[in-house]
């Protein structure tokens, strides 16, 4: 059972006595730092290989076992899977799974290995992170928008701006959020300054301030449409609308 692979004596406390320290032979030759160093080693070790356990046994894991793993042996296994040869099915299996933990860390992990199930899954992919961009947690929310990011990269030109126009109209103001966050990394999108124009004028002043943000950080692709977009925006209502607009023109 998972649960006994984690009990206090085997990862977060201390091996049995004859290994403490002070008591293991040769103690005299290893001092108390390095003792502490073997047995974090130790623990990344054990965690590492639950979390290779899990991945290859996708499925028979039940989300009540999962639960009993410390967050991060989850975030190991996240990153388990995402970087490794593991078939798509049993990523995709992995990602579910945890994307309804409790724990908002292991959610925001999953939201940003999501993403790096485009192109095999590529609905499952735009899915899990629609569904975590409206997470309750801020954290996931942020970590979202970094995995759209990466689905962006992984996409073909064409496929981004389908991508990006299936978000920019979304009618979760989430989405719309993480859209324009995620416009803010250099990935070329061949319709990014129009889905920006389009978010800088957003209903919700949230969406409008990242838009902006993201306009600064494109500014060279298209000048004098991020200029128009600043001088619209340099007197929202909204302040830190006004602050990015304010930056924005500065830069246009």
């Amino acid at each position: 059972m998972i649960s006994g692979l984690l009990a206090p004596g085997v990862l977060r406390g201390l091996p049995h006595k004859r290994w403490s320290p002070g008591n293991e032979p040769g103690a005299d030759r290893v001092s108390p730092a390095n003792q502490r160093g073997i047995l974090m080693r130790g623990q990344r070790l054990l965690r590492h290989l639950v979390a290779l356990s899990i991945a290859f046994g996708a499925g028979s894991a039940s989300a009540a076992e999962l639960a009993e793993l410390p967050s991060e042996v989850l975030s190991d296994l996240v990153s388990e899977v995402e970087q490794s040869d593991t078939d798509t099915d049993t990523k995709l299996s992995v990602l579910k799974l945890l994307s309804s933990d409790v724990r908002g860390d292991v959610r925001a992990s999953v939201a940003e290995a999501a993403g790096h199930l485009w192109p095999d899954n590529k609905e499952d992919s735009l899915a899990l992170v629609r569904a975590l961009a409206q997470d309750g947690s801020t954290k996931v929310r942020a970590a979202a928008a970094n995995g759209l990011t990466r689905m962006l990269y992984l996409a073909s030109p064409a496929e981004r701006v389908e991508v990006v126009c299936t978000f920019a109209v979304a009618d979760a103001p989430a989405e719309r959020l993480a859209l324009a966050r995620a416009l803010s990394s250099h990935v070329p999108v061949l319709v990014a300054d129009l889905a920006l124009e389009q978010l800088a004028n957003d209903d919700e002043p949230e969406i409008r301030a990242a838009a902006v943000r993201a306009a600064l950080q494109r500014i060279d692709e298209a000048p004098a449409t991020y200029r128009r977009l600043a001088a619209e925006r340099i007197a929202d209502p909204d302040r830190n609308v006004r602050r990015a607009a304010k930056r924005l023109l500065g830069r246009a």
